[in-house]
């Protein structure tokens, strides 16, 4: 199975020292080769591989949006690269960016859903697990997080092709490194739910 991990520097493994090895990514791939799932982590970017994984690939990156604007780049206008060859399964997590450049909940929405388009008029015989923004520490963010997942979760649900990841249980004082990226024990517990709910899909 291939899996196409797509998002910003949550995806990428930010952190203050650099990188996190892995990112979410690694810890996943460990969980999936457990489970007895052969799993090809594939897409254009080899920044921040796992110890464990160092061929491990994704489109994960820093500060993009969904839909690009005056001020960040975004993912969409990269879809024809992105999907130059298919892939079985991508892991979708973003819009953080757009909510801290003041975007608000609804139009964030709208950016996913022409998102979720393009991918699927791009790569029509794949699937999507759609993960839900993470939160943030900041008090404010977090509720716009809140209020954005919601209606994310409202997308994935009537669309068959898509499938709805629950990544919001991070706990705010203990696993974050800064407002909106999480540390080691967050991305475990990221890797966690990527991986039940994967694992979900292939059972469905």
């Amino acid at each position: 199975m291939k899996i196409l991990c797509l998002g910003d520097s949550i995806t990428v493994g930010a952190h203050v020292d650099g990188y996190i090895p892995g990112g979410y990514r690694s810890r996943l791939a460990a969980r999936l080769r457990r489970a007895g799932v052969e799993a090809e982590f594939v897409g254009r970017q080899f920044l921040n591989p796992g110890l464990d994984d160092p061929d491990s690939r994704h489109e994960g990156y820093s500060g993009y949006c969904i839909v690009g604007d005056d001020v960040r780049l975004g993912l969409y206008e990269m879809l024809d690269e992105i999907y130059e060859h298919p892939v079985d399964l991508t892991l979708l997590m973003i819009g953080v960016n757009d909510l801290y450049g003041g975007i608000e909940p609804t139009a964030v929405a709208a950016r996913l859903e022409r998102l979720l388009e393009g991918i699927f008029l791009r790569n029509p015989a794949g699937s999507i697990v759609l993960g839900s923004l993470i939160g943030a520490t900041d008090k404010a963010l977090d509720r716009r997080c809140a209020e954005t997942n919601a209606l994310y979760r409202q997308i994935a649900e009537k669309d068959p092709r898509v499938t709805w990841c629950d990544l919001f249980g991070l706990d705010r004082k203990s696993d974050f490194w800064d407002p909106v990226h999480p540390n080691e024990v967050g991305l475990e517990k990221m890797a966690d739910a990527w991986a039940s709910t994967i694992l979900s899909h292939m059972n469905a």
